[in-house]
Parts: structure tokens; sequence; C-alpha cells
């Protein structure tokens, strides 16, 4: 789904045959959301937000993946420091 003021939501999952929900979606921000957003927390998967999508179908919780989050912000914290600019 692209909408041109926020961004790009991809992503890839199933739903059960009950109706449960079980996707994994990265939000790949734009904008002044995505500048508002990057001075507020650290983003994960690479380019963008990574969240689940859990829950049934009447009832959906979007999950944030506060690991990815986590670590990309250790990350972040470690390259500016050193200078570095990851991949090893």
């Amino acid at each position: 789904m692209a909408v041109p003021a926020i961004g790009v939501i991809t992503g890839a999952g199933t739903i059960g045959p009950t109706g449960t929900l079980d996707f994994r979606m990265v939000a790949d921000l734009q904008g002044r959301v995505a500048e508002g957003l990057t001075q507020r927390t650290a983003r994960g998967g690479g380019n963008g937000v990574v969240f689940s999508i859990q829950g049934t179908t009447s009832d959906p919780k979007f999950v944030p993946d506060v690991k990815s989050m986590t670590g990309g912000a250790v990350q972040n914290a470690v390259s500016e420091k050193t200078g570095a600019t990851g991949g090893g």
C-alpha cells in the first residue's frame, strides 16, 4: 500500500481458517512522518518500521517490533560514537 503523504507499507502473512491474523509488515515512512519518527525512536528493518498485525479479523492488533527498534537504536548509537557504517 502506498500513501504518498506517509510512505509505503509492505509485508506478508496469513489469515487462518478461524480468522486469526499473522502478518509481518514494514512501514517505510517518508517526509515529515519519517523525520518526526526518527527523532523519537529508531527505525528497524533497514529502511522502515517493523511491526506485526496479530489478533483476529474482527479484532486486529498492530504490534510494534520492539526488538528491531531497540536493536536499531543501539546500532545507531554505536555507529554515531565509532563512525562505523554497519555491515560487519
